[in-house]
C-alpha cells in the first residue's frame, strides 16, 4: 500500500526566527504508512512513492524565514492530490517537483513567489484551481504539464509570469468551453509548448526562445500592445490569433500564421514568417515580389478561412516574409479551375 498523508491544519505563515527551529524541523515522509499531520513543519520532503491529499480547508503555508526558505519537496515517485484548500508561502519557492513525482491539480489555491516548480520526469495534470505569485508555473528538465482548466495569473502587473518551459520539458495546454486564462505562455530550451483555447493578459502574450516550438491556436491577447513574439532559433505556429498588438520574429527564428487578427507583423535580423492566405495586395512602401515581401506598408488579402487581413508589415534587410496558400486552399482553388475548365468545354 503506498503511504499517504492527509493535511487538514492551518500552518502559521511567520516564524519567530532560527531560535525556534526545532519547533518545525522539516518533515520527511516515506514507506508504506498512513499520515496525519498535526504540528507545525514549514518544509515537507515526500518520497518512496508517498502520497498527500490536500483538501479543503486544508493549508500548507511555507512561511519565510532565512535558514529554511520554507517549501515542500515532491521525490522518488511520490504524489501530491489536490482537490482544495491551498498552499501558501512568503518564501522563495512553494511546490518542488523531483524525479517520476505527480502533481494532480484539481482545485484550490497556490500562491507563492515560484508557486510551482517541476524537474526531472516529474508530471503534473491541471485540471482546476489558481495558480497566482511571480513565476506562476516552472517546468525543467524532462518534467510535463497537461492543463484542461484553472487559471494562472500574477499577483501584480509588475510581474507577469503564466506557464514556462525550459529545456526539454513538453506543456499541453487545452480550454473546453471556456478559454483557460493565462497570464502568457512562453517555451525555451528544446521544450515543446502547445497552448489551444487560451486567454493571455501580458503584453508578451506568448514568447519562444532558444530552440523550442510553440504552437499557439485560438488564442486571443487582452493586452492592448499584446505580442506574440519568436526568439533565436524557435519555431512558432500561430492560429486563429486575436490581439490588437502583433506578432515578431528575431534573430534566426521562424513563424507561421494563419487565420489571425492582428495590426503589425515584423521580421528582423534573419528570421522567417510565412503567411497563409491568398488575394494578396501590398501598399506603396511594400513589396510583394514572388511570395515574397520587402520593405514596409500595409499588406492586405484574405486569410484561408475567408476572412478578411489587413494589418502594418516591417520587414527588416536580411529577414523574410513569405505569402503562400495553404495545401487546402491550393486543392480547392485546383478543384474551382477544374471546375471552370469543365464548364467552358461544355
Amino acid at each position: 500500500m503506498r503511504s499517504m498523508l492527509t493535511l487538514g491544519l492551518v500552518f502559521v505563515s511567520s516564524f519567530a526566527g532560527p531560535a525556534a527551529l526545532g519547533a518545525y524541523t522539516p518533515l520527511n515522509l516515506s514507506g508504506t504508512d498512513t499520515f496525519t499531520l498535526t504540528e507545525l513543519r514549514p518544509v515537507a520532503t515526500l518520497s518512496g512513492s508517498a502520497t498527500l491529499n490536500l483538501i479543503d480547508p486544508g493549508q500548507i503555508n511555507c512561511g519565510w524565514d532565512s535558514v529554511t526558505r520554507g517549501f515542500t519537496t515532491f521525490k522518488d515517485s511520490s504524489t501530491l492530490n489536490m482537490s482544495g484548500g491551498s498552499v501558501t508561502s512568503g518564501a522563495y519557492r512553494g511546490l518542488m517537483f523531483y524525479d517520476n513525482s505527480t502533481f494532480n491539480f484539481s482545485g484550490g489555491l497556490l500562491a507563492s513567489n515560484q508557486p510551482v516548480q517541476m524537474y526531472g520526469t516529474s508530471r503534473m495534470n491541471f485540471t482546476d484551481g489558481l495558480v497566482t505569485g511571480h513565476t506562476g508555473v516552472q517546468l525543467f528538465e524532462n518534467s510535463s504539464l497537461v492543463m484542461t482548466g484553472g487559471e494562472v495569473s500574477s499577483v501584480s502587473t509588475d510581474h507577469w509570469h503564466g506557464i514556462k518551459s525550459y529545456d526539454s520539458s513538453t506543456v499541453n495546454i487545452t480550454g473546453s468551453i471556456n478559454p483557460i486564462i493565462i497570464d502568457l505562455v512562453e517555451s525555451r530550451g528544446d521544450s515543446i509548448y502547445v497552448a489551444n483555447n487560451i486567454t493571455a493578459r501580458n503584453r508578451n502574450g506568448a514568447s519562444s526562445f532558444d530552440n523550442s516550438h510553440l504552437t499557439l491556436n485560438d488564442a486571443v491577447f487582452t493586452n492592448p500592445d499584446g505580442l506574440a513574439i519568436a526568439n533565436g532559433s524557435s519555431l512558432m505556429d500561430i492560429s486563429s490569433l486575436v490581439t490588437s498588438g502583433g506578432i515578431q520574429a528575431r534573430d534566426s527564428a521562424k513563424i507561421t500564421i494563419t487565420n489571425s487578427q492582428l495590426n503589425r507583423l515584423e521580421a528582423w535580423n534573419t528570421a522567417e514568417i510565412e503567411i497563409f492566405g491568398y488575394g494578396f495586395s501590398a501598399s506603396a512602401g511594400l513589396t510583394l515580389d514572388n511570395g515574397r515581401l520587402y520593405g514596409e506598408g500595409i499588406l492586405s488579402g484574405m486569410w484561408s478561412d475567408g476572412t478578411d487581413m489587413m494589418f502594418d508589415v516591417i520587414v527588416g534587410d536580411d529577414s523574410f516574409i513569405h505569402v503562400a496558400p495553404e495545401p487546402g486552399t491550393l486543392a480547392l482553388l485546383a478543384v474551382g479551375a477544374a471546375a471552370g475548365i469543365r464548364r467552358r468545354r461544355k
